[in-house]
């Protein structure tokens, strides 16, 4: 089976294709992602075998120019999510960016692989009042597929991130083997919380400084959400977490809870103590929270934190879409 990682990133959908017995099958012959360190990260993960292209609208579709991606038949796109999230504009399709998902239908329409999933932001299902939601359900199914909308936390699927996301599976109608007679499989990951998770040492870049804690653990009404620290199910790892975010939105664990005891509790964290030493999660620790393997850090040597940040925080957790992957080729 030759597979399309459309909006590819550091390669989530990739490793879960890799990471699974069942899916051994299967293999990615093409690859697109604008950003060159994602591309850099990706084809150090995974060789350069097969095509990258370098921009999604550099692929060929119906009559306009462009490079032929050959026959596929899955598609695997984690597209942009700026146009849905909560975290910015919030222009949902009339955002310039959402052309990327129109390109995409288009590509669906052209070469018509049998199987697709693609992944968002749990905020798209209620984005303008379910608007964006209902074009995005209207659009997949105008280009030939019955669609299973699913919506997932990574922390029914063995990571300790409360990380919510919109997975859309989807069947060419021509195939249509609905509705499907297997459940989504929930799977048990390395880690069972975050202490299980956290390297036993506080590195100084990654402590939070003194001047900046007094933003960093400030409450301002402006912002929902709290401000606990040591969380023992992470809140959902954000590509900007190299900024020194608040605490109601970015992941910080202090000394006595990185060397503490295990944690009895299944619940939030606790309040900051000002003065104690309190650090963010290190780029290891991302990608154990998005379910990557140790080894895949070597792919980012000679990256900055911040961009290692940005890559991880925009990742499909690896468990996940495993489980949705192997979900929908398992009902076939």
């Amino acid at each position: 089976m030759r597979a399309f990682d459309a909006f590819s990133g550091i390669g989530g959908f990739h490793e879960a294709l890799r990471s699974s017995r069942n899916l051994k099958g299967v293999m990615v012959r093409a690859a697109v992602d604008s950003d060159p360190a994602c591309k850099l990260v990706y084809q150090r993960s995974f060789g350069e075998h097969g095509i990258f292209f370098n921009d999604i609208f550099d692929i060929g579709i119906g009559d306009r120019e462009g490079r032929d991606l050959g026959a596929v038949d899955l598609i695997m796109a984690g597209f942009p999510c700026q146009p849905f999230a909560n975290i910015g504009r919030r222009g949902g399709m009339d955002d310039p960016r959402a052309r990327t998902f129109l390109h995409l239908v288009d590509i669906l329409k052209t070469y018509q692989p049998k199987y697709a999933v693609l992944e968002n932001v749990q905020k798209l299902s209620s984005f303008d009042s379910g608007g964006t939601y209902r074009a995005v359900l209207t659009a997949l199914t105008a280009a030939g597929y019955h669609v299973e909308p699913l919506d997932l936390c990574a922390s029914d699927f063995g990571v300790p991130q409360q990380r919510r996301r919109l997975y859309f599976a989807c069947v060419h109608k021509r195939f249509r083997k609905l509705p499907f007679k297997h459940r989504l499989p929930r799977r048990h990951g390395r880690f069972r919380t975050t202490w299980h998770l956290l390297e036993k040492t506080m590195p100084d870049q990654h402590i939070v400084p003194p001047m900046t804690s007094r933003t960093v653990f400030k409450r301002n009404t402006r912002w929902q959400g709290d401000l606990q620290i040591d969380r023992v199910i992470a809140r959902p790892i954000c590509a900007t977490m190299g900024k020194w975010h608040r605490a109601n939105q970015d992941n910080y664990y202090s000394e006595s809870y990185v060397f503490g005891p295990q944690p009895t509790g299944w619940g939030g964290g606790r309040d900051y103590r000002h003065g104690e030493p309190v650090r963010r999660i290190t780029p290891l620790e991302g990608l154990r929270l998005q379910g990557f393997q140790d080894d895949f850090l070597r792919a980012f040597e000679g990256i900055s934190n911040t961009t290692a940040y940005r890559l991880i925080g925009n990742a499909v957790a690896v468990p996940v879409a495993q489980s949705v992957l192997e979900w929908l080729l398992a009902n076939d």
